[in-house]
């Protein structure tokens, strides 16, 4: 029986262009802080109720079209003070910064990169009974987001 592959979270990181826009080529670093991260795509339906012209007694079915793609990230971790000075000034920023989402495998076994530009809509730090700090950030894709295969 062939087992099922399962990626190890570490492969799956956040990174940060280190310009904006990107250099050419691309230079990325890693948010070490970013210790957990959700990356979603969503599609947004407009729905119709459409009559069989052939069969006017027949029950209506529905037909969709995709109105608009977009996707958004949420990650949060251990504050570094470094760190959130970067992404506090990506929050204050007056245009979307470049993130770039990886899951580090060779492309033959799904390894692939995400890139594109993000507003941060949310940016959040705690701590809980003077433990560490953390910080949570919610970011909203800005354009299209362009899927690399890793070599």
């Amino acid at each position: 029986m062939a087992s099922q592959p399962i990626v190890r979270g570490t492969l799956f990181r956040l990174n940060r262009s280190t310009s904006n826009p990107v250099a050419s080529p691309a230079v990325y670093n890693y948010v070490c802080s970013a210790i957990t991260l959700s990356f979603s795509q969503k599609q947004v339906l407009e729905d119709a109720t459409v009559a069989d012209c052939a069969a006017p007694t027949a029950t209506p079915t529905r037909a969709a079209v995709i109105k608009e793609r977009m996707w958004e990230l949420t990650v949060s971790g251990k504050m570094d003070p470094l760190g959130a000075d970067l992404m506090e000034q990506d929050y204050n920023a007056d245009a979307p910064y470049p993130y770039q989402v990886i899951r580090d495998l060779a492309g033959s076994a799904g390894g692939a990169t995400w890139q594109g530009n993000v507003w941060i809509t949310d940016l959040t730090l705690a701590k809980n009974d003077n433990g560490i700090v953390t910080f949570t950030a919610t970011m909203q894709g800005d354009g299209p987001l362009t899927k690399t295969a890793l070599a």
